[in-house]
């Protein structure tokens, strides 16, 4: 059988695909590791309709690490912290950190507003155009969606417009 599907390097994991952090590591730990390994599929949730004894060796594992991953849910509910912490895994090359939390895949919306709106919201607030306090208050994600539903040409004629840009001889 060979390795898990996700596992195989005929099958490229995409940067932006969601756990990309995690299937990336499994697959390098699986890749350098000197085990020879066996896919098998496991039913989940056997416990529902089988006794211990009737499961197999798998099917028990499967319900032992439910059950401890529904008392970690559990515990995070109960402190009001529903967000688990997402660590570096030991077999992941590199990680990308975003306000110190770790982007376990590559959105490149998240990644490109990290990197660039401190600077232009600074530089706007410089133009007298925007202030730092006046942020907040926009609707970002109706922007957005705006934007997105036009056409390029519209978005920079928009965009300049905004910006003071405008084919009237001025530009602040």
């Amino acid at each position: 059988m060979g390795l898990p599907r996700f596992a195989r390097p005929s099958r490229p994991l995409s940067p932006t695909a969601p756990h990309f952090d995690l299937l990336s590591s499994i697959r390098e730990a699986l890749q350098v590791s000197n085990i020879s390994w066996a896919e098998q599929h496991v039913g989940g949730h056997a416990d529902r309709t089988k006794t211990w004894r009737q499961m197999s060796w798998w099917e028990r594992r499967n319900s032992e690490v439910d059950d401890i991953a529904q008392g970690y849910a559990d515990e995070l509910i109960a402190t009001d912290d529903t967000i688990a912490t997402n660590p570096k895994f030991f077999s992941e090359p590199c990680a990308i950190y975003i306000d110190n939390e770790k982007v376990s895949c590559l959105a490149l919306e998240s990644v490109d507003e990290a990197v660039v709106l401190p600077e232009l919201m600074e530089y706007w607030a410089a133009k007298g155009r925007l202030a730092p306090e006046h942020f907040r208050l926009v609707d970002w994600l109706i922007v957005h969606r705006a934007m997105k539903s036009l056409k390029p040409a519209e978005q920079r004629f928009i965009t300049k417009h905004t910006v003071g840009m405008c084919d009237v001889g001025k530009f602040r």
